[in-house]
């Protein structure tokens, strides 16, 4: 792979463009823009040392907790994302704002939240298993404090890994956006973290039977390039593929996940999965083979960046690492794009967009990304 150069000061200066971005944004009361900035904010100072970003980090948290606890517990389910950032942030901020790390109030809020959790479990709807999932990850990241409501939870049990055909919904997603790798991934961080996940093995090793039962032989020249498809469709049971190379689908995730599931099954026969499906995403850079057009982390260079330097992390391998800063090269290529006005991006994921730039001039992991992954 040719990696294009890029030096310290040019990313400096794309950072920076991004920053100057969000900076000049006007006041905002959408959660998803309160969570991502006060997200990013929290993270400037952690990389620049700056007392204005955590005073701003403070101050923007002030107002996601204040809008989070107006809504009633259905409208809560609407808003995982920004209350898995709440949660994230919260131990973080330190003592202050001591209205928002009041005890009390967020065990209300696990409370409200704890409900819906035990009903999706009961009754899986297959259409909302991803809410139960996201569920399971706000608790994770409410530990030690919830505690006893993750182990409520998760003491009958999982729900089922596949409803039946019929209660299927028409398509069945795999990757990281709400689909199969997300529920696995979200169920592998309990495990680090201890949680004990009645029958976890068993029910990781059968997904990721289903996903090596619908692999496919990649071939550039015939146009497939994933070895595994994005979704399965219930009535027909096929699989559908995609070149798309992504945060959102695609191989990326799903090298991840085997990647990550050797640490509950070290099967050598795993590593070789996981090596051969990761590698070979790195034979794909043309726009063909990975449909990226954009800096975007959701769909975009970004969240492909942030992949590598994950699966560098908990692989070793440098080659992943060549992988990382080729697409932070390319993000960069892509930037202007996205802060032009007539095609600028949203702010919450031009936000992301500035936290993987920002984690490019850290010499440590920042951490943020277990709000969604």
């Amino acid at each position: 792979m040719l990696v294009p150069p890029h030096t310290p000061d040019t990313l400096a200066q794309s950072w920076q463009a991004v920053h100057e971005r969000l900076a000049s944004a006007g006041a905002s009361d959408s959660l998803s823009d309160l969570s991502s900035f006060s997200t990013y904010h929290y993270c400037a100072y952690q990389v620049l040392d700056q007392p204005q970003d955590m005073l701003l980090a403070q101050h923007l948290y002030r107002q996601l907790w204040a809008a989070l606890s107006q809504l009633p517990p259905p409208e809560l389910l609407h808003h995982l994302d920004a209350l898995c950032a709440a949660a994230w942030l919260a131990p973080r901020l330190g003592a202050e704002p001591a209205d928002t790390t009041d005890p009390a109030l967020w065990a209300r809020l696990d409370a409200a939240l704890y409900q819906p959790a035990e009903q999706l479990r009961s009754h899986p709807e297959a259409a909302r298993r991803h809410i139960f999932f996201s569920l399971l990850r706000y608790f994770s990241l409410r530990q030690p404090a919830a505690e006893s409501l993750l182990y409520a939870l998760l003491a009958p049990g999982l729900p089922p890994l596949l409803a039946t055909t019929a209660a299927l919904p028409q398509s069945l997603p795999l990757g990281l956006g709400g689909g199969l790798a997300a529920e696995l991934l979200v169920l592998l961080r309990l495990h680090r973290q201890g949680v004990e996940v009645p029958e976890l093995a068993q029910y990781v090793r059968a997904g990721l039977l289903l996903l090596l039962g619908v692999k496919q032989r990649v071939d550039f020249q015939e146009g497939h390039c994933s070895v595994f498809p994005y979704q399965l469709h219930s009535q027909s049971g096929e699989a559908s593929y995609s070149a798309e190379l992504s945060w959102h689908r695609g191989d990326l995730g799903q090298a991840l996940l085997f990647y990550e599931s050797l640490n509950l099954l070290p099967d050598p026969e795993l590593a070789n999965i996981a090596e051969l499906v990761g590698l070979n995403t790195l034979l794909r850079t043309s726009q063909a083979t990975t449909d990226l057009s954009s800096a975007a982390w959701y769909r975009g260079t970004a969240g492909v960046a942030h992949l590598y330097r994950q699966l560098h992390r908990i692989s070793g391998r440098p080659v992943y690492h060549t992988g990382y800063h080729y697409w932070l090269r390319q993000t960069q290529q892509w930037l202007p794009a996205a802060l032009a006005a007539d095609t600028a991006m949203p702010l919450a994921d031009l936000a992301k967009v500035g936290l993987v730039l920002l984690e490019a001039q850290s010499e440590v992991g920042l951490s943020w990304d277990a709000i969604v992954l």
